[in-house]
């Protein structure tokens, strides 16, 4: 039985291999509270998302804007399930997640 990490479940909940081709989201990173990722270019520049799992069993979807040597959180949404987490990122970043 192989042990699957919370992030590695979260990008499966997103579309994995599918949602980092469509999106261009690269450099994935994790451990069993949050996945975090490098997204690829989108219109209103968000440059990078964290996903963290609450002890409600849902997620907070953070994105962030990297300029130059400084991270401007930009936006929190709370209380997003599973199922939310494809349709929360494309309202957010414009980048469709599947065909």
């Amino acid at each position: 039985m192989t042990n699957v990490t919370v992030a590695q479940n979260i990008l499966q909940q997103l579309g994995g291999r599918r949602f980092s081709l469509m999106t261009g989201s690269k450099a994935f990173a994790g451990d069993d509270l949050f996945l975090t990722f490098k997204i690829g270019h989108n219109e209103p520049g968000w440059t990078h998302c964290k996903i963290t799992l609450t002890a409600m069993d849902d997620y907070i979807v953070t994105f962030y804007k990297l300029r130059k040597s400084s991270i401007i959180k930009t936006k929190d949404i709370e209380g997003v399930y599973c199922d939310m987490l494809s349709d929360v990122f494309t309202s957010v970043t414009g980048l469709d997640t599947s065909l």
